[in-house]
């Protein structure tokens, strides 16, 4: 129901009907049928089967009664009957306007504080985590190299249609540029790259970083306006895993998929080959790039800690069929072994 009143929420008033008319939820035209005789009683019946336009100007104060702030992407997009693409977009976008306007991003959550950089402000978290103590810092920046190389990405020009390929003098910049950012943690390159003027597709699996990067893009709205963000983890198939961290780096998540063993079993193992405590932080969903992305890609930026090679390979179809101009990607090899290696390279 709520998805509903939202989409209502961005219908167009019908023509010719006031704002009073639609204050109280009906169109003028169709106030001005109570009490009129319809020459059909068949048009009368359709009429009055017609979904009743509904003001939801207000919907904001009813969703904190709801269970609205738990609702996820994946089931976001299953009730829109498994969106992709431009009607993903759309839905996550009108899931970030309710999630603003509704100020469920307040009050901020424990454990967290606010940093400035340039003329935004972020929320991260403030202690415990790596990105976080760097962004807190008087240096307020993190991997300042790599976001310059995004940023040169980001400008660079294209060819505009395959026969442009081999006339470099003909290739333009992208306006705007699309960012894809897999990987987003608190946020840092995905609003990055939107203060620079992209459009940007940013994913991220674990629920507290995911808040992280919600009130964030509610505290700058003319970043918000560029950003959709899809609270998912990305991979081969769908599918459910469970992210974990380390206690020392907690928005550092590790995806894990196919075990069942209990949570303590699993911590212990990893504390073994790290030598430091790690907690699992929950469940995720895991979907496929390529169902979600099907147009031309500037940039591709993919940090997820060893489960890079099952996100490019969930991305075969939008590689093989669309442009995708520049791919940043971190290889693990800690994580990844020699196989896997490999298969990242391949």
């Amino acid at each position: 129901m709520l998805l509903i009143l939202a989409w209502q929420l961005r219908r167009p008033a019908p023509a010719g009907s006031s704002p009073s008319a639609i204050k109280h939820g009906w169109p003028q035209h169709e106030r001005a049928l109570e009490g009129e005789a319809t020459s059909s009683g068949a048009a009368r019946s359709a009429e009055q089967q017609q979904p009743r336009p509904v003001d939801a100007r207000l919907a904001h104060l009813l969703l904190p009664l709801t269970n609205f702030s738990a609702l996820t992407t994946a089931a976001l997009l299953d009730a829109g009957g498994g969106a992709g693409g431009d009607q993903a977009r759309r839905l996550v976008r009108l899931h970030q306007d309710l999630f603003c306007s509704a100020r469920l991003h307040k009050p901020d959550p424990e454990g967290t504080s606010w940093t400035k950089f340039g003329n935004a402000s972020m929320l991260v978290y403030a202690s415990d985590d790596i990105v976080s103590n760097h962004l807190r810092s008087d240096a307020h920046n993190w991997e300042d190299h790599e976001v310059k190389q995004m940023l040169y990405a980001m400008r660079a020009p294209v060819p505009q249609s395959p026969s442009d390929a081999n006339t470099p003098k003909r290739w333009r910049r992208s306006r705007p540029p699309f960012v894809v950012d897999i990987g987003a943690n608190v946020g840092w390159f995905t609003l990055n790259a939107a203060a620079a003027g992209a459009t940007v597709a940013a994913f991220e699996a674990m629920a507290s970083n995911i808040q992280l990067v919600r009130s964030s893009l509610c505290a700058n709205p003319w970043l918000m306006d560029r950003v959709a963000l899809y609270g998912t983890g990305l991979g081969t198939k769908r599918t459910k895993c469970i992210i974990l961290s380390g206690t020392i780096n907690r928005g550092d998540g590790h995806t894990l998929c196919d075990d069942d063993r209990p949570h303590r079993e699993v911590e212990q193992e990893w504390k073994l080959k790290s030598g430091y405590d790690y907690e699992v932080r929950g469940e995720m969903s895991v979907m496929r790039l390529d169902g979600l992305i099907d147009h031309d890609v500037q940039v591709v930026k993919i940090d997820v800690e060893g489960f890079e090679t099952q996100v490019l390979k969930g991305a075969e179809r939008l590689l093989r069929g669309r442009n995708v101009w520049f791919v940043m990607a971190e290889c693990n090899k800690d994580f990844l072994k020699e196989d896997g290696q490999a298969a990242f390279l391949k």
